[in-house]
């Protein structure tokens, strides 16, 4: 629960009853894939929702192809393992992939994860695939605004 005055948060609840005070609050719910449209088609949906392809983005039904956030793919990087990433740039190669298997170019997505953005006047760019972690190092000062 969030409280607060004239529409500013003061404090936040948890469900224990602990109250933490709190200027700002950023509330990150996740993300589901929009495909329940697909659950009676054939296409193979994974427990969370996602459409299951292959490295040319083929799903399991014959000539069907899919791309994009809504997918769970073989990821090189991760040992082939089946991945969402949900970056432009992944579905921008999904994309590629699949228009080249259906042209019959056999074509496996081999593509490394990367985004960037600006915040602040600071450049944040990531490249990888990392489901976890272990640490978080940060070198420099962090409230100058000088860090890496």
């Amino acid at each position: 629960e969030f409280k607060g005055d004239n529409g500013a948060v003061q404090q936040a609840v948890l469900s224990d009853g602990t109250v933490l005070d709190a200027d700002i609050v950023v509330l990150g719910i996740g993300v589901v894939p929009a495909t329940d449209f697909l659950k009676e088609s054939g296409v193979q949906l994974t427990q969370r929702g996602f459409v299951t392809v292959d490295k040319q983005m083929k799903t399991n039904v014959s000539g069907v192809f899919a791309a994009g956030d809504i997918v769970e793919f073989p990821l090189f990087i991760n040992d082939d393992q089946q991945s969402n990433v949900q970056h432009w740039q992944m579905a921008h190669q999904h994309g590629r992939i699949a228009a080249l298997n259906m042209l019959g170019k056999t074509t496996a997505v081999r593509s490394v994860p990367y985004f960037w953005t600006v915040m602040y006047g600071k450049s944040v760019r990531y490249t990888g695939y990392g489901p976890g972690y272990d640490d978080i190092v940060i070198h420099g000062d962090v409230a100058a605004l000088q860090f890496a």
